[in-house]
C-alpha cells in the first residue's frame, strides 16, 4: 500500500495540472464529513449502503441576497466493487443561481483485509442563471458585465478515498474542465472563470471507551489565487447515537455541530456557523445548516 498511494497522488496531480483548470466552488459545509459525495465521487456507496441525503444551508442571515444552498445526493451499491451516485446542488447568491447535477461512479480496490481504496469519477454540469435585473444601477449605459446569462457548463471530476474502520484520507477535484460563466462581448472582456479547486481531507476515530469515540478531522481547500482554507473539527460520539463537536475555519469562522442517529434508517444533523469577520454585522454573521440522511440497509 505504501507504494501504491504515492503513485496515485502523483497521477492525480499530473491529471489536474495538464491545463488551467476551472471549477465552481462548492459551499463550505460545516457537516463536510457527511456531505463528501458533493466534492468526491469516490464516496458513492463507499459505506456499502443505499442512502439519500438532504442538506439545507442558509448563510449570513440578515443580509439581502446572501447565499442559500439546497443539496441532495444519493448513492447505491451496484455490486461489491462498484457504487453509483447522483448529486444535485442548487446554490443561489444575490443575482446568480447555479444548479449542478452530477452522476458519480466509484470502484473499490481492496488493499488489505481492513483497508480499501476507492477511485471515483464525476460527470455532469452546472446550469447558471444570472439575472441582471436584480441590480439597481444609476448609469444610462448598460455595462456588458451586467447582462443576463443562461449557461450550461459540462464538467467532470475525479477523486480518491482511502478508507479504514478507524480513519480515512480523501483527495479530489469536483471539476477538471475549463468552464466560463461569461463571455467576451464586442471586444470587451466580460469573462469570469473558475480556477482549479482541490480538496484534501482526513480523519481518525479514537476509541475512548465502549461508548465514546473521539473523531477529529480536517478539510483543506486549495483554490488558485486565494489563500489556503482549512476546516479543523473535533467531535465526540456517544454510543453511536449522538455526535457533537466544534469546528474552526481558518478564514475566520467558528462552528458548532450535532448529529443524531434517530434509528437505523435516519440521521439528523444541525450546525451553526458564526463568522468572525469584523466587517459583518452581528446578525449577518449567522449561518445555519440542516441535514437529513435516509439509509436503506
Amino acid at each position: 500500500m505504501k507504494y501504491i498511494l504515492p503513485k496515485i497522488i502523483i497521477f492525480f496531480l499530473f491529471l489536474t495540472g495538464i491545463e488551467r483548470v476551472y471549477a465552481q466552488q462548492p459551499p463550505n459545509y460545516v457537516l463536510y464529513r457527511y456531505t463528501m459525495n458533493v466534492i468526491n465521487p469516490a464516496y458513492a456507496a463507499a459505506d456499502g449502503t443505499t442512502s439519500f441525503t438532504f442538506d439545507l444551508r442558509s448563510q449570513l442571515q440578515g443580509i439581502d441576497g446572501s447565499p442559500r444552498t439546497q443539496t441532495f445526493f444519493g448513492s447505491i451499491p451496484y455490486n461489491e466493487r462498484i457504487g453509483l451516485g447522483l448529486s444535485v446542488v442548487n446554490d443561489r447568491t444575490f443575482i446568480e443561481r447555479e444548479t449542478g447535477v452530477f452522476v458519480d461512479f466509484s470502484y473499490k480496490l481492496q488493499l488489505s483485509d481492513d483497508v480499501n481504496l476507492f477511485l471515483g469519477l464525476k460527470a455532469g454540469g452546472e446550469f447558471i442563471d444570472i439575472n441582471a435585473n436584480g441590480l439597481q444601477t444609476f448609469n444610462s449605459v448598460v455595462d456588458p458585465l451586467l447582462q443576463d446569462e443562461n449557461l450550461f457548463n459540462p464538467n467532470v471530476g475525479v477523486g480518491f478515498l482511502l478508507q479504514h474502520e478507524n480513519y480515512f484520507v480523501s483527495l479530489s477535484s469536483p471539476g477538471i474542465l475549463n468552464t466560463n460563466r461569461f463571455e467576451t462581448q464586442n471586444g470587451v472582456v466580460t469573462e469570469a472563470s473558475n480556477e482549479l479547486l482541490l480538496f484534501l481531507s482526513g480523519g481518525y476515530n479514537f476509541t475512548i471507551s465502549d461508548e465514546w469515540l473521539f473523531k477529529p478531522s480536517f478539510l483543506l481547500r486549495y483554490l488558485k489565487g486565494i489563500p489556503l482554507s482549512a476546516d479543523i473539527t473535533t467531535a465526540f460520539q456517544y454510543n453511536a447515537i449522538i455526535e457533537f463537536g466544534v469546528a474552526y475555519r481558518t478564514d475566520s469562522a467558528i462552528s458548532g455541530l450535532a448529529l443524531f442517529t434517530v434509528n437505523d434508517w435516519l440521521d439528523i444533523g444541525y450546525a451553526y456557523d458564526n463568522s468572525l469577520r469584523s466587517e459583518l454585522t452581528e446578525q449577518g454573521r449567522n449561518t445555519h445548516e440542516f441535514l437529513l440522511k435516509f439509509k436503506i440497509l
